[in-house]
């Protein structure tokens, strides 16, 4: 029984739905059917797509100390390289800072197992894990590093131009002094 109000608000279009009858086999089979075909559909497309399962959320990164002689071209002070990217995203081509000539043109980032220092890779060719978990991050087990330092000496113009330098001041102050004596 339905209430009377409900009865009045539909007036005569209030007639009740016969229950649907259970599917057949065959529609059952079907609808079987069309789910795993669905299913192989979706499967194949994640395929073709190469979707990765799960994606890391970590990165490294190298500073360039800031009292080297040298900087990257790529990014100046910093390689920063997120997981997932290609092995040439570590290098840094070094560039001399002015009045710098450096003995080294090309570096990379590269990280080993505290257990094997003398062992380096590239951080995303090996499980390189150099800041641990949180909450403690107690077990950070590699540490990263430049493939080589380069070592930065002054230009032989720079080394001149400060010889000058350095030679000009005591004749300047001779030449005052004697200017001094002249009038």
């Amino acid at each position: 029984l339905k209430p009377i109000w409900l009865k009045r608000l539909l007036g005569d279009s209030f007639r009740p739905h016969p229950t649907p009858s259970p599917p057949s086999g065959a529609m059952a089979a079907a609808r079987c059917v069309s789910a795993a075909i669905g299913a192989l559909a979706l499967h194949a497309l994640h395929a073709a797509l190469q979707v990765p399962f799960s994606s890391a959320a970590w990165g490294w990164g190298m500073d360039v100390p800031n009292d080297a002689g040298w900087t990257c071209k790529e990014n100046n002070t910093k390689i920063s390289v997120a997981a997932g990217v290609t092995d040439g995203n570590f290098n840094c081509t070094v560039v001399a800072k002015t009045g710098k000539t450096c003995d080294t043109t090309k570096i990379s980032v590269q990280c080993y197992k505290n257990v094997t220092p003398d062992a380096k890779a590239v951080p995303t060719n090996m499980l390189c894990n150099n800041f641990g978990h949180p909450p403690n991050r107690t077990d950070a087990d590699s540490t990263l590093v430049w493939s080589a330092v380069p070592k930065c000496s002054d230009t032989k113009a720079a080394v001149s131009s400060a010889r000058q330098a350095s030679l000009a001041t005591p004749f300047f102050l001779l030449g005052v002094v004697a200017g001094s004596f002249a009038f």
